[in-house]
């Protein structure tokens, strides 16, 4: 697996459990970072409003909390004050 087959795999809902992904996900952190960040940005900056059936943005503040990555935080901010306005 590779960082955008994994970001394929988390933009969708899935019928199953993501273990083997959020595994992987652990072990490569550090070149999974930019990607979430990355999907945090698109959300915010994104007119339309977001489905119910696009996670990415979800897993993404889930994966990115949990690796206490400081970058994210604000942009976690930003699109819960989106969020809260749609």
């Amino acid at each position: 697996m590779n960082a955008d087959q994994f970001i394929e795999l988390i933009s969708k809902i899935q019928n199953r459990s993501l273990k083997k992904e959020f595994s992987w996900a652990a072990k490569n952190k550090d070149l999974l970072i930019p990607h979430l960040l990355k999907i945090l940005k698109q959300a915010i900056s994104t007119k339309n409003k977001l489905s119910y059936k696009d996670t990415g943005h979800t897993i993404a503040i889930f994966l990115l909390a949990q690796f206490r990555e400081k970058a994210a935080f604000p942009l976690i901010i930003a699109l819960l004050k989106k969020m809260k306005g749609s």
